[in-house]
């Protein structure tokens, strides 16, 4: 089967996407570390620009490892035939792309959490698929 992945076409959008992405994966249970992670992630690099001085280096080096992935594709996709400017254009914002994704996962992975324990079939149904596939 050939299947295309069409991007979202605003950051709006994205945001909602990865909210609920995010809210669904609290109400399942699902990948609780990951998302611990990711606040552990952000409140250290919330750290380091406060402390300033070279601590910030260690954060920008960071930012850059989490961006790399993105910005091979936008240099392959470059090589590929797109303009200069659309390629000068995708790099500047994978990360803010990635800022919102998370930001948009940050808040909705709590927000699942609030929905599960004040919808006591949606806790009780996950207990159920728990208890009988795990």
């Amino acid at each position: 089967a050939l299947v295309h992945f069409r991007p979202r076409s605003s950051l709006r959008q994205l945001f909602r996407q990865y909210y609920f992405y995010a809210r669904g994966d609290a109400v399942a249970g699902l990948w609780p570390r990951r998302h611990a992670l990711r606040y552990g992630v952000y409140v250290s690099g919330a750290c380091l620009a406060l402390i300033g001085g070279w601590a910030w280096l260690l954060g920008a080096v960071g930012v850059m490892g989490y961006c790399w992935a993105p910005w091979l594709r936008v240099i392959r996709r470059h090589h590929e035939g797109h303009r200069l400017a659309q390629s000068f254009l995708a790099a500047v914002l994978v990360p803010v792309v990635r800022i919102v994704g998370d930001v948009a996962k940050m808040i909705g992975y709590p927000a699942g959490f609030i929905r599960i324990w004040r919808t006591p079939t949606l806790r009780r149904d996950r207990d159920a698929w728990r208890a009988r596939f795990l």
